[in-house]
């Protein structure tokens, strides 16, 4: 339960009325976590990467693995191998405590470089709507690095 109030706190937003918060601005909403909403915790089940987001991407004529860069900044399992799957990461993110908001920040980070354009909502103000259940990456397209 840790995860989503970093998440949604530091990075993230739940689809459920999503708001941009400026106008004149272009907002593009990438979906990072799928799953189904639950009116009882107020967060995700049935977690899975969203439709926005690679788990692959190509650097330098090779593929790179978002499980990979994830634990080049830092972020790892409680036996500290490697992720092998969207589970681990949840796990490791609900690990994450306000003293670690770099690590957050950092996962963003991560997580934009994997991101697909294909798949993205986008609004220039009030509501980004057609949003599935799940948690958001939302960018400033004037703005690319204010995540």
């Amino acid at each position: 339960k840790k995860l989503f109030a970093v998440l949604l706190a530091l990075v993230m937003m739940l689809a459920v009325g999503t708001t941009a918060l400026a106008a004149d601005h272009t907002y593009v909403a990438y979906q990072i976590f799928s799953g189904v909403y639950d009116e009882g915790t107020g967060g995700l089940k049935n977690i899975a990467w969203g439709d926005g987001v690679s788990t692959t991407r190509t650097e330098n004529s090779a593929e790179v693995s978002i499980y990979t860069d994830l634990v080049a900044i830092g972020m790892k399992k409680s036996d500290n191998s490697a992720f092998t799957s969207v589970d681990e990461v949840v796990e490791a993110l609900s690990a994450i405590t306000t003293d670690d908001a770099d690590l957050t920040k950092d996962f963003a980070a991560v997580v934009a470089k994997y991101v697909q354009a294909t798949n993205a909502k986008t609004a220039t103000s009030g509501t980004i709507s057609g949003l599935a259940d799940g948690y958001y990456l939302v960018e400033d397209s004037a703005n690319p690095e204010c995540l």
